[in-house]
């Protein structure tokens, strides 16, 4: 019976060793993205995974203990990794990857993920940028010697040629690209090959996926919609998000009607300069207006009002549904289902009168 129990112990051990390692393998293979557009994971097995990142450059991933060493492959898990793209550093901290960070483009004043700034602080991570898209610290990166680098840039710059004629690896994490707030979520497919979490990920995609249809689900079927203005407003200039943008797709799926839905351009992921009197003649009927500034930035209504005399006739002003974005805005891409959740209060109060904004704030 001694012998028995004990064959019986280690087969299973070994049954269990084989289905925590299935767990942590199980969502390998090539993998096509559900809304994300920016990245391919084009192969993987238990040794390496293939990827394309934003500028279609084909990357090799190599888990593990693997015998493959050559210097061209990245190798998993990351130990050493420097974010000058800000958007994914709250998908590494959604990854409980927070200790490889080793170094951010902004300062700890200008973080709301506590985690990071407690790291700041403490120095645990290092400043390697001044929180501006022009100036790194090219000798503080090298320093850290990071095992990658995740950037941001639209084209393959200088710099980055810079860090790979020293041997540090850049990827590129164009979130901003995307044309929903899933799509821009779910770049955390793509970032945890880099860590061996790809199960954790997947997971994570699911319940978020689930949850935002939830919340959409009870307002877009809805006949009435409401009209929405999305804008930013910097003294006499007006700019707005194309039609085919994440932030014209989240007020459909909040229930919205987007009065600029057929404005779109070559203008991928960024704001598009309009014209003053077509602003004029397509915003002044919006119930709502949101401001994709914060509040320190634009004051409050009499303040809007003062700059742009002729928005006092738009409804919302009148009605002041008008609200602008709270700093951690910016830092949330992890939380997609929360900002539709935000959305869907300001255009759908009636359904929502106890919720309490996270990402907005009225002005």
């Amino acid at each position: 019976m001694g012998l028995k129990l004990h064959i019986s112990l280690i087969i299973s051990t070994i049954m269990i060793l084989a289905a925590l390692h299935c767990t942590d393998t199980a969502e390998r293979g090539r993998s096509e993205s559900f809304h994300a557009s920016g990245f391919k994971i084009l192969d993987s097995d238990d040794t390496r995974t293939v990827l394309k990142d934003s500028l279609n450059r084909t990357m090799t991933v190599v888990h593990g203990k693997s015998k493959k060493s050559e210097k061209e492959f990245f190798h998993s898990p990351a130990g050493k990794v420097i974010s000058i793209s800000s958007p994914s550093v709250p998908l590494i901290v959604a990854l409980d990857e927070t200790d490889s960070l080793k170094g951010v483009r902004l300062p700890a004043a200008s973080w709301y993920l506590k985690e990071i700034k407690k790291r700041m602080n403490s120095g645990k991570i290092k400043l390697i940028g001044n929180g501006s898209h022009g100036y790194m610290n090219f000798e503080a990166i090298v320093a850290l010697n990071p095992d990658l680098v995740f950037t941001n840039t639209e084209i393959e710059n200088r710099w980055e040629v810079f860090l790979s004629e020293r041997g540090i690896k850049t990827v590129a994490v164009l979130t901003h690209l995307e044309r929903s707030l899933m799509g821009q979520f779910e770049w955390i497919r793509f970032i945890s090959c880099f860590y061996g979490r790809e199960k954790k990920a997947s997971d994570l995609f699911t319940i978020k996926k689930d949850l935002y249809s939830k919340i959409s689900s009870e307002v877009r079927s809805s006949p009435s919609k409401t009209k929405t203005l999305w804008c930013n407003i910097v003294q006499h200039r007006v700019s707005v998000p194309g039609g085919d943008s994440f932030i014209a797709n989240a007020i459909a799926d909040a229930g919205g009607d987007y009065v600029l839905k057929n404005f779109t351009s070559d203008l991928r992921g960024g704001y598009i300069p309009l014209d003053m009197e077509l602003f004029y003649e397509t915003g002044r009927s919006a119930d709502v207006m949101i401001i994709s500034a914060t509040k320190s930035a634009i004051g409050n209504i009499d303040s809007l009002i003062r700059i742009n005399p002729f928005i006092q006739n738009f409804i919302s002003i009148k009605n002041k549904r008008v609200w602008c974005y709270r700093p951690c805005f910016w830092q949330s891409i992890h939380r997609p289902d929360e900002i539709l959740k935000d959305i869907t209060a300001m255009l759908h109060p009636e359904l929502h009168q106890d919720h309490r904004l996270t990402f907005f704030e009225k002005l």
